[in-house]
């Protein structure tokens, strides 16, 4: 740490507990201001710049997208209270959340159905029978959620 309390990336990830390419990654999405350079060009992370990194990772943990945590930021620097928006995210990321469990939910009766109604692939030749009882009509992805 120098005298005016600026740590170099190196410190700035183990204080916040992200990797330095992901601060890099920041800095280069406006989710973090440009940081100082030292005269070699080597950036400089003061309290600030380091309060926005803890930020950003609770905010990460609680689910939001850095395109959401960046709008978070930018609200906050527009001098308004982010809060009302950061519910608003939250009601989605749960909405999102739960049209997945449902989504998760149908795929796994689905293949237990699958499993339960075939011969249990025990056919000598030709492709799995279990998986050509499969109805591709049943609204799911590639991924298995629901369409």
């Amino acid at each position: 740490m120098s005298d005016d309390g600026s740590v170099s990336i190196g410190q700035a990830a183990a204080r916040s507990g992200v990797s330095a390419k992901a601060i890099r990654l920041y800095e280069a999405r406006g989710l973090l201001p440009t940081t100082a350079r030292t005269a070699t060009g080597h950036r400089v992370f003061d309290a600030g710049d380091l309060e926005v990194l803890n930020f950003i990772t609770r905010a990460k943990s609680a689910g939001l997208r850095l395109s959401e945590i960046k709008t978070v930021l930018e609200i906050q620097r527009a001098g308004r209270a982010p809060c009302g928006h950061v519910l608003g995210l939250l009601d989605d990321r749960v909405a999102e959340i739960d049209s997945t469990m449902r989504s998760l939910s149908t795929l796994r009766q689905r293949i237990i159905e699958l499993r339960d109604r075939t011969d249990r692939g025990l056919e000598q030749s030709g492709l799995c029978s279990i998986l050509s009882a499969a109805d591709p009509s049943d609204g799911l992805d590639d991924d298995g959620r629901a369409r």
